[in-house]
């Protein structure tokens, strides 16, 4: 079975041109890839935006260690807390400190002997940081496959992912670890995002130690001049193997209950 992986770009052209030469076929896409399996048992990989190859590596890497680890899928239905803000954060701070969990994701993986320390390791040091969060992101994408029949679409259906579970129950863990800091010391954080916390330096080694507690590490990052303005915060966050800061901007969400559009990009 062959394999030729081409960019997104390509889809249309060559989607018409398989149609009209094999005239049966199969589509499977996802937010990430399109897959159009041919009779013969060629199949054409096309990635979307800018997934690279990098985060198809990866993410197989991901997915073939789960399976060698006889994941067994499990129902998951407790909410997710992706952030927290404190409503009293004030419109001008001008410091405050950003406690990262280290690689959240891969560790709280390999913590639970689902993925290999090969596979750590090149999650952690082999691609970038948005290559790594797209490649475990994939664990929860849902396909949808198109059945084509002498050109024409005979039937659409959803699969969904079996890992998906396993995402979600991971986002959970690391979601907990930092709401329960947040809510522990409200007068001292201001809020958290995905895997990091913005605090006063007054709760820093409480911080740090909570999250080695629960089986992580994590780094500090200084923060200075945020600024709350109507629907967003914006800051300078201090990059430590660039010796400079850079400018970051996180969207506040609408409804507390409704997951962000950024978040949602992030698990897609």
């Amino acid at each position: 079975m062959a394999t030729i992986q081409l960019n997104e770009k390509d889809l249309k052209t060559n989607l018409k041109r398989l149609i009209n030469e094999y005239k049966d076929l199969i589509i499977e896409s996802t937010t990430y890839t399109t897959k159009i399996k041919l009779p013969d048992g060629t199949n054409y990989l096309f990635a979307a935006g800018n997934t690279n190859k990098n985060t198809l590596i990866a993410a197989s890497m991901i997915k073939r260690d789960v399976k060698n680890a006889n994941f067994e899928p499990f129902e998951f239905k407790e909410s997710v807390h992706y952030f927290n803000f404190n409503e009293n954060i004030p419109y001008y701070l001008k410091e405050c400190y950003c406690v990262d969990i280290n690689s959240a994701y891969p560790t709280e993986l390999k913590n639970r002997n689902l993925i290999t320390e090969k596979t750590y390791k090149h999650l952690t040091n082999k691609i970038k940081k948005d290559e790594r969060l797209k490649s475990l992101g994939m664990l929860a994408t849902n396909k949808i496959i198109q059945t084509i029949e002498n050109k024409k679409v005979v039937s659409i259906e959803s699969k969904e992912n079996k890992t998906a579970c396993l995402f979600f129950s991971v986002s959970h863990k690391i979601g907990e670890i930092l709401n329960e800091i947040f809510l522990s010391y409200p007068n001292y954080c201001y809020f958290f995002w995905v895997d990091g916390i913005f605090v006063k330096k007054e709760i820093i080694n409480t911080v740090i130690n909570t999250i080695n507690e629960n089986g992580f590490n994590c780094s500090v990052e200084r923060v200075k001049g945020l600024k709350k303005k109507e629907n967003y915060l914006i800051f300078d966050k201090y990059h430590y193997k660039k010796e400079i800061y850079e400018n970051k901007i996180i969207f506040l969400p609408k409804k507390r209950a409704r997951i962000s559009q950024e978040i949602w990009n992030f698990i897609n």
